[in-house]
């Protein structure tokens, strides 16, 4: 499993046919409109060995490649376990009221169901504005929407991450 790390490899959700897995990667590799980067933006990124190839040179992820970008990022999927242990361990090394447990904030919701981005994004790049074409892109908390057996942060009927 990749950490995350604030701001660096972040923690995101994607719905799909009313499934929900999480996934842990480089903050890049969740623009699913690449084309909405300026020329430079968009040199730089394909200049990532490892963004060119999970994106396989697909500038726009939609429902139409779904398929391939999911199959190319499954090795990013982590489960619901995993993290919570993640966080119980590093509650258990350095305290509940730790900064760090923000790495294990949940950053991105996406939903393939209904086209819809939620981005609760802590840093000024704004996901929600990178959203393929028919696609709603929103700055607002997505915590609510998320079904309470896929909440990891949820240990014992407590939030682990305080939010």
């Amino acid at each position: 499993m990749i950490e995350p790390i604030y701001d660096e490899n972040i923690i995101i959700a994607i719905k799909k046919n009313k499934e929900l897995n999480w996934y842990i990667a480089d903050k890049f590799l969740w623009i699913m409109n690449l084309e909405l980067l300026s020329k430079k933006e968009l040199e730089g990124y394909f200049l990532n060995e490892e963004l060119r190839k999970v994106r396989n040179n697909c500038k726009i992820v939609s429902n139409e490649n779904i398929e391939i970008f999911l199959d190319n990022i499954k090795k990013y999927k982590v489960s619901i376990d995993l993290l919570k242990l993640k966080i119980l361990e590093r509650i258990s090394k350095k305290g509940i009221d730790d900064e760090e447990l923000d790495d294990f904030s949940p950053s991105l919701l996406i939903d393939f169901d209904n086209n819809i981005l939620y981005s609760q994004y802590p840093e000024p790049f704004s996901f929600e504005n990178y959203v393929p074409k028919n696609w709603i892109g929103k700055y607002a908390s997505f915590i609510e929407l998320i079904d309470l057996k896929d909440r990891y942060w949820m240990h014992k009927g407590k939030n682990l991450l305080g939010f």
